[in-house]
């Protein structure tokens, strides 16, 4: 079974790498960590609305790398349960990002999966991402 705990790590971890490859402070031999957590037909809605499908999000990614001095951070906040089962999992988290330029919120709801059942792996299916103004 896909655990809530094992869902949070999830995310806490990729985000990690998300500050590291974007910062630039890990080779750009660990991309395959990212690619590997993009499942089969994994869409993105981001905060603008547009949708974007796994290729797109890759690239977009791979392109990134280095874009961010050493300010960048993400900070994970309230991973929280809406309906699980088995093998699946749909959380809501916030995800804040703060860099040289400021600080920006989005409230994220992801479709998750342990592919092949497997609970330790944590496949992502899709995501959508809504902007969320830091006085609310």
């Amino acid at each position: 079974m896909l655990t809530v705990e094992r869902c949070r790590r999830e995310i806490v971890t990729l985000h990690g790498f998300f500050e590291e490859w974007f910062r630039g402070d890990r080779s750009r031999d660990t991309f395959d960590r990212f690619e590997r957590s993009l499942g089969d037909g994994f869409e993105q809605v981001t905060p603008a609305g547009t949708v974007i499908g796994r290729d797109e999000i890759r690239r977009r990614v791979r392109e990134t790398y280095g874009r961010y001095d050493e300010a960048f951070a993400i900070d994970i906040r309230d991973v929280e349960p809406i309906a699980t089962r088995e093998n699946r999992a749909l959380v809501r988290y916030e995800e804040w990002q703060t860099s040289s330029e400021g600080t920006s919120g989005r409230i994220s709801t992801a479709w998750l999966a342990a592919p092949g059942g497997d609970p330790n792996a944590v496949e992502w299916r899709h995501l959508q991402e809504t902007w969320v103004d830091q006085s609310d």
